[in-house]
């Protein structure tokens, strides 16, 4: 189930829609709310006498149904590495840290105060009751609803754990949400593609979501607590944020070697070292997670070796590109085309067909031709005859259907002309309907005709679409064009 909807939370995000920001805070309230009630119930009865002891022995026993788990050998450090969570939060919530402090958004500042009081303070009154009721520590369930049982009773536990439901579905479309906008950020920071950065580039972001939100699944179904999905999330924060600091590093030491300025080689210093004792507290983290469970580093490391390795592996494919594109000579290749060759594709007399002729007599090719291809005997001498009619000053050639084929006889056409005219380029000509209106683009095709797809593959041969447009009807029931 819980893989199931991973799944299903990350169709809005593929499908373009956006969810509403107001419900999401509002399911993030709901389960603070819950556990700030749960917590300061709590902390009430701790207050006016402590806790009955029938109370925590329901409060343990409910935990240890929810799945308890032997082998819990480093409690101390697997609490410390699980307080770290909130703030591993804030790297996937925040705004670029490229930017400048006066520059942000939310203010630094701000957001260190927040993390402080309302997760800080949760934090460790949540370990101080573990401690106080001997709550089992590795386990399927969240601790404070166990609490709640001991402090709530029944009643009050299910409605914390609706709260917290509803809590975790908002932060999963919200998750699901940011990711586009972190990926383009991480783009315009150079840690990803750049092409990514493009506003226009909505794609293949989205197709990194699809991927992400598979990975999740997956890793979902390999780990079966609450507590190791929060230590595989707090790796890959560990590493991004151990990476950056060595680039960063890295840097202050390239400034030192470049630059003469006694400022900026101090800051440059401290920058240095800073960042790298920031370096090795995360990698002492890294080793942590190593040490409290070998099963967390490996799962941590699959979630970020998988997207990793498919960027690496697009990244170099590109580079390899580029590098055959690089010119060797720049005097090859620029010699111009003695001749140009207008070929217009037709199907209908049609006002697509009729605008794409306009457009291809305006460009004042060498010769201009149009071609259909006798797929259908009939259609064909309609379209000559209304050829004839309009008065066209272009020639109209008919190609035969071979075996019932529609696109290898235009392809084998404009074969033939570049093997006439080796020297010479030929312009396809194809009428392309477009609509601004969501109704009418249901009926219009959206795939790439073949013929294009294999035109593209022929030497000296330009494809030229020609857009006629269909809008909404204006005031006098006319379509504009």
């Amino acid at each position: 189930m819980l893989v199931a909807t991973i799944l299903v939370l990350a169709l809005p995000v593929l499908f373009g829609r956006t969810v509403n920001k107001s419900l999401l805070v509002a399911g993030a309230l709901a389960g603070a709310i819950a556990l700030g009630v749960t917590l300061l119930v709590g902390m009430v009865v701790e207050a006016t006498g402590g806790i009955d002891a029938a109370q925590a022995i329901v409060a343990r026993r409910d935990a240890l149904s929810t799945g308890y788990t032997t082998g819990h050998l480093h409690p101390l450090l697997e609490a410390c590495l699980g307080a770290t969570f909130p703030a591993c939060l804030l790297i996937l919530t925040s705004e670029r840290v490229s930017e400048r402090p006066e520059e942000r958004r939310v203010n630094p500042r701000s957001l260190g105060w927040l993390f402080a009081v309302f997760t800080a303070g949760p934090i460790l009154v949540t370990m101080y009751f573990v401690v106080a009721l001997h709550m089992p520590g590795r386990r399927l369930g969240v601790p404070s609803l166990s609490m709640a049982l001991a402090f709530l009773g029944t009643t009050g536990q299910r409605i914390v754990a609706v709260c917290y439901i509803i809590t975790g579905v908002v932060a999963v479309l919200g998750a699901y949400m940011q990711l586009p906008r972190l990926l383009r950020e991480l783009a315009i920071d150079h840690v990803l593609p750049r092409k990514l950065a493009a506003a226009d580039a909505v794609s293949p972001r989205l197709a990194i979501v699809g991927a992400a939100a598979v990975l999740a699944a997956g890793l979902s179904s390999f780990l079966t607590t609450t507590q190791a999905g929060a230590m595989v999330f707090i790796f890959a924060a560990l590493v991004i944020a151990a990476i950056g600091a060595l680039a960063m590093s890295a840097r202050g030491a390239s400034i030192l070697k470049e630059s003469m300025d006694r400022q900026t080689r101090n800051a440059a210093r401290a920058s240095r070292l800073v960042f790298f004792l920031l370096f090795l507290v995360c990698m002492a983290g890294v080793v942590a997670i190593a040490v409290a469970d070998l099963k967390w580093l490996v799962a941590g490391v699959v979630a970020l070796a998988v997207p990793a390795s498919i960027l690496v592996f697009f990244r170099r494919g590109r580079v390899r590109i580029v590098a055959r594109l690089t010119p060797t000579d720049i005097t090859a290749g620029r010699s111009l085309p003695t001749r140009v060759h207008g070929v217009i594709l037709i199907g209908a007399l049609d006002r697509a067909s009729l605008r794409a002729v306009a457009f291809a007599r305006a460009l004042r090719p060498t010769t201009l031709t149009a071609l259909t291809v006798d797929y259908d005997p009939q259609a064909t001498r309609a379209l000559q005859r209304d050829w004839a009619a309009a008065s066209l000053p272009v020639s109209l050639t008919v190609l035969g259907q071979p075996q019932g084929a529609a696109v290898s006889p235009i392809v084998d056409y404009i074969r033939a002309q570049r093997a006439l005219h080796p020297a010479d380029i030929v312009v396809v000509y194809i009428p392309r309907i477009v609509s601004t209106g969501l109704w009418r683009r249901f009926f219009l095709s959206h795939s790439t005709p073949q013929v294009i797809k294999d035109l593209r593959l022929e030497c000296g041969v330009v494809i030229a679409e020609v857009p006629f447009q269909l809008v909404e009807d204006d005031a006098d029931g006319e379509e504009l064009e």
